[in-house]
């Protein structure tokens, strides 16, 4: 492939096999849902690999489908820097687990989706398909079908390309980067400060994804009060933290989804018809 050119330490087999990981990336957005993400199509992205990486491991294969399996949101684009960076270390942790820890790949995955989001939503939603969309809006405007066409053949491209060269990125910082950390001897604190980012940005995704406010105001004689806003002056957020919380509190005692999921609406509805919420 042509990427080939600007990555010339790669062999044939990583090129081919970057070019066939790039090409599984486009199920992300197909693959999205509310309770992991884009984390199936993440998954669907490794899965062949993970096969061929872990076929005598099956105890690890497991490990590693399950650490794909959980929360990942990003920008699709930028996150090629992501899945070529994950694939490259899963693939040093098949080799060699003493070399790369299981924790160390999850909490890398998870800490870079948040500035990806950031970065590649603004760039590719607010930015780029603004550009192309005035650079085609005049033909499409004079009744010219080619406008929506090269909007889309553009725009198309541009996602394509950042989205391949930053996979390759991804696999051969994973590949040099890491192993010159671990020479280092750094890889340590490294692998601390990557955790604790980690560990931010769940915080931060669950403040902006988990809501949960009440709609409930007790009269106090000629006064009132507002449960939520109170609540906000003490612990902003506080309800959606508790719920996250809670909900991860029954998964870990293996209650089933779908019973936590009809026990919340359930409860939901009880608190609507109550005027809690």
């Amino acid at each position: 492939m042509i990427w080939k050119k600007f990555f010339p330490e790669l062999t044939a087999e990583e090129d081919k096999n970057l070019t066939k990981l790039a090409n599984r990336e486009y199920m992300w957005s197909l693959l999205w849902e509310n309770m992991t993400g884009q984390a199936k199509g993440l998954v669907f992205t490794l899965s062949e690999f993970i096969e061929e990486m872990y076929k005598d491991d099956p105890e690890e294969k497991h490990a590693a489908y399950e650490r794909q399996f959980k929360y990942f949101n990003t920008n699709p684009n930028l996150g090629g820097f992501i899945v070529g960076l994950v694939y490259a270390m899963e693939l040093k942790r098949s080799k060699d687990k003493e070399s790369m820890p299981a924790e160390l790949i999850s909490d890398i995955r998870i800490s870079l989706c948040g500035p990806f989001a950031g970065v590649g939503d603004a760039l590719f939603q607010s930015v780029l398909k603004v550009v192309f969309a005035g650079l085609t809006m005049t033909m499409t405007a004079n009744g010219n079908p080619l406008g929506p066409v090269l909007f889309f053949v553009l725009f198309g491209l541009v996602q394509r390309g950042t989205m391949d060269y930053l996979t390759y990125l991804g696999y051969s910082a994973g590949t040099s980067v890491i192993d010159k950390l671990f020479e280092s001897g750094i890889m340590a604190s490294a692998t601390k400060a990557i955790s604790v980012l980690g560990l931010l940005m769940t915080g931060a995704m669950t403040a902006s994804v988990v809501g949960f406010g009440f709609n409930w105001v007790i009269p106090l004689g000629d006064a009132s009060l507002n449960v939520q806003q109170t609540l906000d002056s003490i612990f902003p957020g506080l309800m959606a933290l508790v719920l996250t919380f809670g909900i991860s509190y029954l998964l870990k005692k293996n209650i089933k989804v779908t019973t936590i999921v009809w026990s919340v609406l359930g409860l939901c509805i009880l608190m609507g018809f109550l005027g809690m919420v």
